[in-house]
């Protein structure tokens, strides 16, 4: 049976601002989010700009770059249309429709973790310098992360619960600036700014899923 939780206060002060749309509040409490998350991910920006030298910079850089890349084949194009077939499934049958969704992404990001793999000793990856290529191969396991994070967003979505969606986009990016701030404070080295995301995406994906567990 679904648990009930309290409504939340931002779904609340829409509707007291007169804002009865259910996809009118989605759309506001998602742009709200999105708008955060960039200053959020702007801060962190300016902050690791300012600490790391130009090198290390570009490295994260490009590490960043391709692992949108490679989180695009992990995800390969199944969330959306997910999103369609859940909407459509009795809350009962939730749960089979999950462990199949998580057992297409098992595969999906086994197929991408083996072509970055290969990729990563392919000659052209040659004109890389060696920690670029390190970093790289650690920062597959944040790209993991991500991808198999989308379950729970999948879900949110397809219940039109958007406001649980904002939140743990915006609980990832604030532990990821936390993050940075304390490994700034202690001097860490680039491994260490890696470290920091990848464990924030790491909590968001656990907390997330409990979320999951707890409200379906």
């Amino acid at each position: 049976m679904r648990r009930m939780l309290p409504k939340t206060a931002v779904l609340n002060l829409l509707r007291w601002l007169g804002i009865e749309s259910h996809i009118a509040r989605n759309a506001i409490v998602m742009g709200s989010a999105e708008i955060c998350v960039r200053v959020l991910n702007f801060a962190i920006s300016v902050l690791l700009f300012r600490y790391l030298d130009p090198q290390e910079m570009g490295a994260l850089r490009f590490v960043f770059s391709a692992g949108i890349l490679f989180a695009i084949i992990g995800d390969g194009g199944i969330s959306r249309p997910a999103v369609r077939l859940i909407t459509r499934v009795p809350r009962e049958q939730l749960g089979e429709w999950v462990q199949a969704l998580t057992a297409a992404r098992i595969l999906l990001n086994l197929i991408m973790v083996g072509l970055l793999w290969f990729a990563l000793r392919s000659p052209l990856s040659h004109q890389l310098d060696q920690t670029t290529r390190l970093l790289l191969a650690v920062w597959s396991v944040a790209v993991v992360f991500q991808n198999f994070r989308k379950n729970a967003e999948v879900v949110f979505q397809a219940h039109q619960e958007i406001q649980y969606h904002a939140f743990f986009l915006l609980l990832n990016r604030t532990i990821a600036l936390i993050a940075q701030l304390y490994l700034v404070w202690r001097k860490s080295d680039i491994w260490g700014i890696v470290a920091g995301f990848i464990i924030a995406d790491a909590v968001d994906l656990a907390a997330s899923h409990l979320f999951l567990l707890y409200r379906y």
